[in-house]
Formats: structure tokens, sequence, C-alpha cells
């Protein structure tokens, strides 16, 4: 707030400032509260007439404290802080005098009150008691005339005999006639507008009865696309419980051909596969798989025999399956898998396997164009590490190829029923199979 502002707008002076407690004080003038009011959007305390004199009513009110935007200014008498002032001990600011607030004040008054009204010569100790009188309380001060056509200030003990007065009443009487003729033209005005109006509602009835007729219309279309709307809701609702049996038949089938793979897995591992392969001179093996073309669109797995690197070396066996698209049920691929065999040797080798595997569909035109795919060595793949059971989880290509490759005419990957997978572990790190 302003220096001037501050001398304008006071409460009370006291010669202990320091003594009391800092949210007894006005944020206005910074003196002692006096008729403390409280503003609701913060809590700041102010004297009632500080807030009156400098907050504004303006709408929409911003508080400047905390700068909150509201409809308008609230605020409310602070009990709590009269409470509170009445237990504080006051110095008189002028003189020895000590005393309580509720006294203090009582005090000023007698002995303070150097202030005088101008217009009853009252005294008050408080520029705000003075204003406060003079703008709200004093008979004697001058008042605007409120009838619109007299600017006459006037003493507020006089208002009653002034709005008495012949000036007041002739005043008074021309206001009423002159309201009472606009009041007339405004009345004359209104019935010529009804009257526009039932001439609109007259020009209005041919369209208002159509308006009517589509009205009924559109609600018996409404009522029939309803029902249809019903009618499809529910076959909706009957196809949806199908596809759920559907869905659960399914993952019923899933289910079942997931445990005939692992009845079939859990033989393999329980025969330990008698017989054994090993890598030739460019370590490389070759399997047959037998596969009718009746069979080709059925799930079907196989497994080779088992194949060892050396006769002291990994052992392996590997997987060829049909797999659907997860997201394409009618697109079918061929899956090859490959897996570690515990053997009795492994103490021997180095693990995770530390060499790549190369798989390959075998081209059996002679021209050498065979699928191929590559397994890198991965530390921290678990299927390469030592073996601790019978074998490692598979590792391999989900979607080696699509299976369309075995079945289409001229194909040179099925012939007689048969098709080869080859296993290339590349020892020497080539980068290539060693195949025509």
């Amino acid at each position: 707030m302003s220096t001037q502002l501050t001398k304008s707008l006071r409460g009370l002076q006291v010669g202990n400032a320091n003594d009391i407690d800092t949210t007894l004080f006005c944020a206005i003038c910074n003196l002692l509260l006096h008729k403390p009011i409280q503003l609701l959007c913060c809590g700041t305390r102010l004297c009632r007439w500080c807030s009156k004199k400098n907050l504004s009513d303006s709408e929409p009110f911003v508080c400047p404290f905390c700068q909150t935007k509201l409809p308008q200014k609230q605020e409310h008498a602070d009990r709590g802080a009269e409470r509170e002032l009445n237990r504080v001990m006051t110095v008189c600011y002028s003189c020895s005098w000590t005393g309580s607030y509720k006294d203090y004040l009582d005090h000023l008054q007698e002995y303070h009150a150097n202030i005088e009204c101008a217009n009853c010569h009252e005294h008050f100790f408080s520029i705000n008691s003075m204003e406060e009188h003079a703008e709200e309380i004093c008979e004697y001060r001058c008042v605007q005339c409120k009838l619109p056509s007299c600017n006459e200030l006037v003493k507020w003990r006089d208002m009653q005999t002034h709005n008495l007065s012949n000036q007041h009443q002739i005043a008074l009487l021309e206001f009423v006639v002159q309201y009472s003729r606009q009041g007339n033209q405004r009345s004359h005005n209104i019935v010529e507008e009804l009257r526009n109006i039932l001439q609109n509602i007259a020009n209005l009835s041919p369209t208002t009865e159509k308006v009517t007729n589509d009205c009924i219309r559109l609600r018996a279309e409404y009522n029939e696309a309803k029902v249809t709307g019903e009618r499809i809701i529910s076959q909706i609702n009957e196809t949806a419980k199908r596809t759920n049996e559907c869905a659960e038949k399914i993952i019923q089938y899933e289910q079942s051909q997931n445990a005939t793979f692992k009845d079939l897995n859990d033989v393999i591992n329980a025969s330990k596969i008698i017989t054994t392969k090993l890598l030739d001179i460019n370590s490389t093996v070759i399997f047959p798989f037998h596969l009718d073309q009746t069979d080709i669109n059925s799930l079907f797995s196989m497994y080779s025999t088992l194949f060892k690197t050396t006769q002291v070396g990994y052992s392996f066996i590997l997987r060829v399956c049909s797999t659907k698209d997860s997201a394409n049920q009618n697109q079918q691929y061929l899956s090859v898998f490959i897996s570690l065999v515990r053997g009795e040797f492994d103490q021997l080798l180095v693990f995770p396997f530390p060499y790549t595997i190369f798989l390959y569909l075998c081209d059996q035109s002679g021209q050498g164009n065979h699928i191929i795919s590559a397994i890198k060595p991965d530390s921290n793949e678990s299927a390469l590490s030592r073996p601790l059971s019978e074998k490692n989880d598979e590792i391999g290509v989900l979607n080696f190829c699509p299976l369309s490759y075995l079945n289409e005419t001229g194909n040179t990957y099925l012939k007689d029923n048969v098709f080869f997978i080859g296993v290339f572990i590349d020892f020497l790190n080539t980068g290539s199979i060693p195949v025509g």
C-alpha cells in the first residue's frame, strides 16, 4: 500500500506494537486492528474502514493480497480477531496508560479524541472513526437528494423536511406525470407488438400443421427403427454367444494339442533316442522328413534322430512343425527348432554354445536355392546353456518359410513326399553354409 494511503486510513496506534502478535495488525494501515474484518479468499485481516475505503467494490473483485479473482468482494466480521484483541494488553502511544484493548478504546476516546467532525464538532481518537462517522452516521452530513430532477445537497437530519417541501412535491409530481406518459407510450408499443405477434402466429399456422404431421411421421419411423435395432442387437448377442462358444472350443483344442506335443516330447526324452548321427567333414548333417501331400494342410510336428558334433561333442535334436499365423489363421508356416541334449561329455565342453548354427531347407533341384536361417550365439540365451535336464528348451525360427513352398506345383523342396532340413555348425566362423 502507498505511504499516503497508510497515513489516511488508520487503525489504533499503540506504544507496545513489538509485543503484540503481528496477525492483529491491519494489512493496509499496519496499525492495531479497529473493528476487524477478514477477507474470505485468503484470510487477510483488515480494519473495516480500511477495507471500505481502499478495496474496490467493482465486479469482478481481484484480491490485492492473494490475486484471487472473485465475482465480488467477500468479507466478514472477524470475531476470532476480536476475541484475541480483548486478551491483549496495550500501552498508550501518547501517555503512560496501560490496560486491555477494550479499555484502551475508552481511554483514547476520553483523553486523546483530538480529531473533530467538521459538521457536528464531535471528537474522535482516530481518522477511521471520524471518517466512518462523517460518511455514515453524522446527522449533519450533506447528502444528495435522490430525486432525479433535484440536485440539491441537504443535511441528513433535514432530508424528511426537504422531501415534504412544495418544490420537492412539485418535482415529484412532474416525475410521476412524465413516467405515466412514458408508460402510456410503452403500453401502446406493447399492444402493437402483440398485434404483430398474433399476425405472425396466424401466418405460421399452416407451417405448424405441416411440422406436426412431420413429427408424427418421424415418431412412427423412429418406433420402427427402434424395433429393428432391438432385433439386430438380439442377433448380435446371439452371434457373440456362439463366437464365445467357438473360442472356448478352440482353446480346448489348443490345450489338447499342446498336451499331445508334450506327451510326444516326453516319449522322445524317455526313449533317449538311441540312433545318433555325427556331423560330416563339412560340419553338416542333413535329415529327411516324410510328409504326404494330404498332410501338409494339417498341423504336424516331427523330430529328427539325435546328432552330435563329434563322438565326445555337443548333442542336438531337431524338430520341424507347421504353425499358423496368429494374425492370419489362413497363413501357415514351416517352423524349425533345435535343442541341446544333455551328453556324457558336457563337463568338457564350452557353454553357452559359442558357434553360429545354420538351418536350411534343401533345394532338391541341384540349383542350390536353399532357404537358410542362422542362430547366432548369445550368452544370455538359456536354450544355449549347459543342459541340466534331459534337454534344453527349443531355439529356432518360428516362421521359417511359408508352408506353401512345400505344396506348390513344381516346387523343388518336397519331392516324393520327402523334404530335407540341413544343419551346419560354423566352427570356423565362415558366415555361410558349404553346400551347392
